[in-house]
């Protein structure tokens, strides 16, 4: 799973990562409310140099992994925002998870309902419809593989999509939209293909300090 590090290579910045069965970057960037008219095709270095993270707003950076639009934010939180799954998820369904400073929110959205959530490693968090499957098999995979639990989290959301979040492809180039407005007001899109705090109440993302940017030199 580690490989290559995945998005791992960047957890001290921290991270949000969703994955929307059957939505395509641009729907993707609507459901979180930038414009993806303005968006452009952009590599890692390419977007820090021009829209760096720490300067007020969120870097989203989108493309398709086996048939899901995911939306990567480098030191951003938009992506576990219940407004913003609602969003993706209208007429899917969405997996979402968070991970900075030391803390990490999985959320698994469909119709725009939340079906399962939780903080990996912490059973009493886990929130949702029972069997709560994607938290049975985060602890197995965390248990088996002897992975952290915010590891192993992401490894139960890429056997669900059928895929893996590489390095390389997040460091390629992927469709980069940069969202300076803290809250969407777009509609819900239609999919271009038919789809088949330690207390999830309390604990906001919003409240944590955004982390420091990286060395450029280093992506």
């Amino acid at each position: 799973m580690d490989a290559d590090h995945g998005p791992w290579k960047w957890a001290d910045l921290g991270f949000t990562v969703t994955f929307s069965l059957d939505l395509v970057p641009e729907d993707l960037l609507t459901c979180y409310g930038a414009d993806p008219v303005r968006a452009e095709l952009l590599t890692r270095q390419e977007a820090w140099d021009k829209y760096s993270p720490n300067h007020g707003g969120t870097q989203l950076r989108t493309g398709t992994l086996n048939g899901w639009g995911f939306c990567f934010e480098e030191i951003g939180y938009q992506g576990s925002r219940p407004e913003v799954l609602t969003m993706l998820s209208a007429h899917t369904e969405v997996f979402s998870l968070f991970n900075m400073s030391g803390k990490s929110t999985l959320k698994y959205f469909r119709n725009g309902l939340r079906i399962e959530s939780f903080e990996p490693g912490f059973a009493y968090s886990v929130r949702g419809q029972q069997p709560h499957a994607l938290w049975a098999r985060t602890e197995q995979l965390a248990r088996s593989k002897s992975l952290p639990p915010n590891r192993a989290a992401l490894g139960a959301i890429e056997e669900r999509i059928g895929a893996r979040l590489g390095q390389d492809l997040l460091e390629g180039v992927l469709l980069t939209a940069y969202l300076t407005e803290p809250r969407p007001s777009a509609p819900f899109p239609t999919p271009q293909r038919n789809p088949p705090g330690r207390f999830l109440g309390s604990f906001d993302p919003m409240t944590l300090d955004p982390p420091r940017p990286p060395s450029l030199g280093e992506p």
